[in-house]
């Protein structure tokens, strides 16, 4: 749009009569500078506010992985620590349950005997070291308490039994085991000071202090003050286990044939022991296997204790002379193993008393004659494809 001459002097005139106040220009000049500081000062305080939102972020991560990371390796720790177990019925046994990681032993055997054993182990050496540190601890703990408990006298014992009559109102203390499994007949007491103070009851009808257990049961005793106003009489109640050992429990090997089953089985009451198989888990008194290796059961008394089965399996088919009669007159002549012929492939090693090889046959043909040998006993070591082998002797007559 074009002004006229005219209109240009009425806007020249407009603006000839507006006067501008002398510190206009000064108070604009604050109030952009004051906006800009303050967008700044704004940003500048979202910025820190975001940096201190993102480190506490990153911290807050950190923390959780650490303590997942530390988590993680106590449950691993947990997982992956052996443990002992205590054998009692054998002091030169010594099995480690890689399924449960425990290593089971006997705290009375030779305790370098013991340290070799572990040093073997097929485990971390950490493990080892760990293993070594509980074994001791464990073995010189025991050392210092029966060092300190010579008798069977059941007379001090750290538990506050729970069927104390807490109405009874008295600082005395009554301390008497809630349960006891002992291998043996003990001398059940309970731990009181100024014994002669009181009479004592128990439950079968005896009125001394200490009562002579053999036989398991569940035994109370009631206290009661001899010279006292009231009366007031103290409780326990303690269940005795009397356990003994297992008996017949040596190693024990079983035969079988090849595609049967041997049946294994643990002569133990199971009303008074508990059974654990440690190869399968089962708790039944018998199980059947079909395959050759170390079957152990575990049975629980007061102590642990092992029942060990090594089994084996033969070709029970395959029939093996003990002795022949090299003498050319055709009968038994050769070491002659009948159905051999059923199993191609089958090797055979004959071995002098000294140890050294004097026939190796990688697929045996029923054709040694032993002609090369003298008169005398000799050794034998079938191996048949399927890995399973037999031996014994075989007596050569001339």
């Amino acid at each position: 749009m074009k002004l006229n001459n005219n209109e240009n002097d009425k806007i020249k005139q407009a603006f000839d009569s507006y006067e501008v106040p002398e510190d206009y220009f000064d108070f604009l000049e604050k109030n952009i500078l004051n906006k800009t500081i303050n967008k700044r000062k704004i940003i500048s305080d979202k910025i820190l506010t975001t940096a201190l939102l993102a480190i506490s972020v990153i911290i807050l991560s950190i923390i959780i992985y650490i303590n997942k990371v530390n988590t993680t390796q106590v449950f691993e720790y947990a997982n992956n620590n052996y443990h002992l177990s205590i054998l009692s019925n054998d002091s030169n046994l010594y099995v480690l349950d890689n399924a449960n990681k425990i290593l089971y032993l006997n705290i009375d055997s030779n305790e370098t005997a013991i340290i070799n054993a572990i040093n073997k182990l097929n485990i971390p050496e950490k493990e080892k070291n760990s293993i070594k540190l509980n074994y001791r601890l464990l073995k010189y703990n025991l050392i210092a308490n029966n060092q300190n408990n010579q008798t069977d006298i059941i007379d001090t014992v750290k538990t506050a039994n729970d069927n104390i009559n807490k109405n009874y109102k008295s600082n005395t203390p009554l301390y008497m085991p809630r349960e006891i499994c002992s291998e043996k007949p003990i001398l059940l007491g309970p731990s009181i000071p100024n014994q002669e103070q009181y009479k004592f009851i128990w439950s079968n009808g005896e009125t001394s202090n200490k009562i002579y257990i053999s036989e398991s049961g569940t035994f109370s005793l009631t206290i009661t003050p001899i010279n006292s106003q009231t009366s007031k009489s103290l409780y326990a109640t303690t269940k005795v286990k009397i356990l003994p050992p297992p008996t017949d429990l040596s190693s024990k090997n079983i035969s079988g044939c090849v595609g049967s089953k041997v049946t294994l089985s643990v002569d133990i009451d199971t009303t008074k022991y508990q059974i654990e198989w440690m190869n399968n888990k089962r708790t039944s008194k018998s199980i059947n296997v079909s395959k050759a290796g170390t079957y152990i059961a575990k049975i629980i008394g007061c102590e642990t204790y092992l029942d060990t089965f090594i089994v084996s399996f033969s070709h029970c088919d395959v029939i093996i002379p003990n002795a022949i009669t090299p003498n050319g007159d055709g009968i038994n002549d050769v070491f002659e193993i009948k159905n051999i012929e059923n199993y191609p492939n089958t090797q055979l090693y004959i071995y002098a008393n000294n140890g050294k090889l004097i026939y190796h046959s990688k697929n045996y043909k029923n054709d040694w004659d032993a002609s090369t040998v003298q008169a005398g006993t000799y050794m034998y070591k079938i191996i048949f494809p399927d890995k399973i082998s037999q031996s014994g002797t075989l007596l050569i007559i001339k």
